[in-house]
């Protein structure tokens, strides 16, 4: 099953919290609008998510992360 974007932001926030790392989103709620973005393309950034969170963990000694999303012309 694809990973969808909404649920990738889910679990970055879990993640870096719980390593401690204040997370902030832009929108602040955490929850873009991605009805115009298509299911494949969700899951690519997803993944680009998912690595981008797996280098700040292992090699930014973070204490803050801002994630931010916008969708321009779909």
């Amino acid at each position: 099953a694809m990973t969808t974007l909404a649920d990738e932001l889910l679990r970055a926030r879990t993640v870096l919290e719980g390593a401690g790392i204040v997370v902030t989103t832009d929108p602040a709620d955490g929850r873009p609008d991605l009805s115009a973005v298509a299911g494949p393309v969700q899951h690519a950034l997803a993944m680009v998510l998912r690595e981008a969170v797996t280098n700040v963990l292992r090699h930014a000694r973070a204490a803050r992360c801002h994630v931010a999303v916008a969708v321009a012309s779909g």
